[in-house]
């Protein structure tokens, strides 16, 4: 029950030459988990002469539940409140960025809700092409920064003996 952050780095193309293009951009697919219960699962490019936008794709891939970080004190049996579903599936993207230059993001509050169902939930991010007069293409990573709380339970059974 304590805050995660989950931290990603993914190889984007920048795909536009003047002469020839040298690299085709293509979606990111990862398989399994990132290391985090909550793992980015695809990254969809797509290029357009002024801008790129990035469809980046989470979800929960543990049997745990994700849980808004604002009410994670909520999970203390101390607390006198309850979680209910409007703070649960909730994950704030921190960070989004190419280098030093942050991309915007839809929704702007930067909110992404994971389906109750499935587990998965998306946001669009724009990177804006500021180098447009490069005539070659180029690899550089994509950062993703992403918070959120997590609670997980496990069980036992145990057998209590009386001494004596």
């Amino acid at each position: 029950m304590r805050p995660t952050q989950l931290r990603m780095y993914a190889s984007t193309l920048i795909p536009f030459s003047q002469d020839r293009k040298v690299c085709i951009p293509q979606n990111v697919v990862f398989s399994g988990s990132n290391g985090a219960p909550v793992a980015v699962t695809l990254i969809e490019e797509e290029p357009t002469p002024y801008n790129v936008f990035f469809t980046i794709h989470f979800r929960n891939v543990n049997s745990g539940k994700v849980i808004d970080l604002g009410y994670i004190q909520r999970c203390s049996p101390y607390y006198p409140g309850t979680l209910n579903n409007q703070h649960m599936n909730v994950i704030y993207l921190w960070d989004v960025r190419i280098g030093k230059v942050r991309l915007t993001c839809t929704p702007a509050d930067q909110i992404i809700r994971l389906d109750d169902q499935t587990g998965e939930g998306q946001i669009t991010c724009t990177y804006p092409m500021t180098y447009i007069t490069a005539r070659s293409a180029y690899k550089t990573p994509l950062v993703i920064e992403a918070w959120y709380g997590y609670m997980d339970t496990m069980e036992r059974d145990v057998y209590i003996k009386r001494a004596g």
